[in-house]
């Protein structure tokens, strides 16, 4: 009886020492299965003021751009550059087919020397005239010398006749010599006369031969600025930026052929809403996006050059251009999201390092009260000095990674990160089975 006795109690015994030396077993054994603490910075989450933006598209351009076409319709018969080419200031790009314009200058030559041949004859036809005149001048003062001298010679022999000194017959005679010497100074008045009338006849013609001459001239000048068009040099030294057609084919008068950004300087081309344009003066600083392969994007610092005094009727968008700053790697026709103040809300900020990308998503590495990290999901919004809105995702007072470390996975132990009653919360989760 003593012997069961003594059994029993041992039997007690050991039942009250089983738990205690199980919990043992699984205190050591849970400290065995803690995860190493890895090193690594956090930052919590706050929710702060900040201002806002609204992000409007618009397209990367060269700061000097042009866009090179002619005015004739014409067939392309040299276009040798290439988009992405680089070209220098003077350089001959494309060639249009002038025959047509060849001609109409040939045929403006024509006219010019026809012109010339009528006014030569012209200027023959007047010297000739004034010799004419000269000579007929010559002979008026010859006869009215003869003249002269026949009246004197006339009154001589009437007093003779008179004095009965010479017959009647001598007096006739030199009435006679005064009316042929007479006439022939009538005919030398009309000699001038005529030399003059041919004179101002040649003369009249002149401002017809001249005008001929002068359209002949006015369709050369016309012509060869026709034929400038027939040659597009680049303006600068540039890049080609686009090519709309190749050679052989018609080319339109005012359709781009060639386009052409200068070297050295870009800018964003873009609409902004009348009621955000009136915030805005020139100078202002903007912030550029720029997104690169897939990634969360590019930021420079952008200048607000050109702004439109008015706003399209239609869109009720103003005109304007942000100078960028150098950058590598700019190209023309780059989609771009500029961002104009306009003021200010509440964000949610983390750092753009802390943000990694899985596809299309992005998410953060959000470090538990206990120090545990687990991948969150987040949404973004804008980024603005190193930092990027959280849209959904992420409450204020939440820990992220602010740089993630290699290797890092969910469950990991993030060394100093255990706040309050995290260490028990810290257990639970490690005893769900992380390694």
């Amino acid at each position: 009886m003593q012997k069961i006795h003594s059994t029993l109690i041992t039997g007690l015994a050991l039942l009250v020492l089983l738990p205690a030396c199980n919990k043992g077993a699984k205190e050591a054994g849970h400290e065995a299965a803690l995860p190493p603490a890895i090193s690594a910075a956090m930052v919590t989450v706050q929710a702060s003021r900040q201002t806002g933006y609204t992000e409007l598209t618009g397209s990367v351009a060269g700061a000097q751009s042009v866009s090179l076409s002619t005015k004739l319709m014409s067939q392309i018969t040299q276009l040798n550059v290439e988009v992405g080419q680089r070209v220098s200031a003077g350089e001959v790009l494309v060639r249009i087919d002038d025959s047509d314009i060849l001609a109409m200058r040939n045929e403006a030559a024509a006219y010019r020397a026809e012109a010339a041949a009528a006014l030569a004859e012209v200027e023959t036809v007047v010297a000739q005239g004034r010799a004419g005149k000269a000579q007929a001048e010559a002979a008026v003062a010859q006869a009215e010398a003869g003249v002269e001298d026949a009246r004197r010679d006339l009154e001589r022999i009437t007093r003779l006749v008179e004095e009965d000194t010479l017959p009647r017959v001598q007096k006739e005679k030199a009435e006679l010599g005064l009316r042929m010497a007479e006439e022939n100074l009538s005919k030398a008045h009309s000699a001038v006369s005529q030399a003059e009338a041919a004179i101002e006849q040649a003369r009249s013609k002149t401002p017809q031969v001249e005008a001929k001459k002068l359209q002949a001239s006015a369709k050369d000048q016309q012509a060869a600025a026709m034929q400038e068009y027939s040659v597009l040099r680049a303006p600068f030294d540039g890049v080609v930026t686009r090519k709309n057609f190749e050679p052989g084919q018609l080319a339109i008068p005012g359709q781009p052929i060639l386009s052409i950004d200068a070297l050295g300087g870009f800018k964003v081309l873009l609409g902004i809403p009348e009621h955000l344009a009136g915030g805005l003066k020139l100078g202002d600083s903007l912030a550029v996006m720029l997104e690169e392969g897939g990634g969360i994007g590019r930021e420079l610092g952008g200048t607000l050059s050109v702004l439109g005094a008015a706003a399209d009727p239609a869109s009720h968008l103003v005109s304007a251009e942000v100078s960028l700053e150098q950058a590598q790697g700019l190209r023309s026709g780059q989609f771009a999201r500029v961002r104009i103040p306009s003021g200010e809300r509440s964000m949610l900020l983390v750092p753009v390092a802390a943000v990694q990308q899985e596809g299309e998503l992005n998410y953060v590495w959000r470090v538990s009260a206990a120090g545990i990290v687990s991948r969150a999901s987040i949404e973004t919004g804008e980024q603005q000095d190193g930092q990027l809105e959280v849209l959904r995702g992420l409450s204020s007072g939440d820990r992220v990674l602010s740089e993630v470390p290699p290797g890092i996975y969910s469950g990991a132990r993030i060394a100093g990160a255990e706040t309050g009653d995290g260490a028990a919360a810290g257990t639970q989760h490690s005893e769900g089975g992380q390694p």
